[in-house]
């Protein structure tokens, strides 16, 4: 009786083992504390405005990106227009002359909530990279998007929110990075 007890112990003990390793996971929504104030079972809208003056190329990468996010998702949608002028959320570009940055995204939110009360996305245009390169452009104008829907950085998986992806080939959300929305925003 009591080896029939000591196997089934066992034997469950695999089973759960199994199941938590094959139960899927994201590891993209991890880092960033902040998020949209969404009300369950509503799409939020998120209102993006230019900042300064980007040209056509710039505008593209971010249009592009903003397009890839709204159709990956159904929790929160960019709005990107001219006509969001007062909006204090942002896409732009920054000009550092360094390969090895390819944008930022300065998000700010309430300490309360931890609601987003600004945000600034900006590809780096001072990386030749994302200069020349129109998915490594898109990549990054992706990646820092992600931010602007409170994903953190991923280094684990294949993910757009991951700092060492290839650029040139992921440049659309990944599998895990929409998990990532679904978890921040599950309802």
């Amino acid at each position: 009786m009591k080896k029939k007890t000591v196997k089934l112990s066992l034997v469950t003990l695999i089973l759960i083992a199994m199941f938590i390793t094959l139960v899927p996971t994201s590891s993209a929504y991890t880092f960033t504390g902040y998020r949209w104030n969404k009300i369950s079972g509503i799409r939020y809208i998120a209102d993006l405005k230019y900042s300064g003056a980007p040209n056509s190329t710039y505008k593209e990468a971010f249009e592009t990106a903003v397009a890839n996010w709204n159709s990956a998702q159904n929790k929160i949608r960019f709005n990107l227009s001219d006509l969001n002028d007062s909006s204090p959320f942002s896409v732009g570009t920054e000009n550092y002359p360094d390969n090895n940055r390819f944008g930022s995204c300065v998000c700010v939110g309430t300490p309360m909530d931890g609601y987003f009360t600004s945000i600034s996305a900006r590809i780096n245009i001072g990386n030749s990279n994302v200069s020349n390169k129109y998915y490594t452009r898109l990549s990054s104008a992706t990646h820092e998007l992600g931010h602007a829907l409170g994903l953190g950085e991923e280094n684990q998986r294949v993910a757009v929110m991951n700092q060492t992806r290839n650029r040139e080939v992921i440049y659309n959300p990944q599998s895990d990075d929409i998990d990532g929305v679904n978890s921040r925003y599950p309802y």
